[in-house]
């Protein structure tokens, strides 16, 4: 199955009934239910990379925070000072 025909699958799982503008909530649902079921697999991989990316970004976010640095100061040797009098 090529991607096209997944994406038309996802679009619409239950080939024959089309969701309108207007559509009463039931059938809607049902369109719904129907698409995440025909692809779970794949919203559960989606989910899984989005939380491991999230535990790294606060993991890292945690490192980091404990690593506090001091402000940066410039310090120039006295002889380049120039003479303000």
């Amino acid at each position: 199955m090529n991607s096209i025909e997944k994406i038309i699958k996802f679009v619409n799982p239950m080939r024959g009934n089309q969701v309108r503008l207007g559509a009463d909530l039931p059938s809607l649902a049902n369109w719904v239910f129907h698409g995440i079921k025909a692809n779970q697999k794949d919203i559960a991989l989606v989910i899984g990379v989005f939380l491991i990316s999230l535990i790294s970004f606060a993991g890292g976010y945690l490192a980091a925070k404990d690593q506090l640095k001091g402000p940066i100061q410039i310090e120039s040797p006295k002889s380049q000072v120039p003479n303000s009098k």
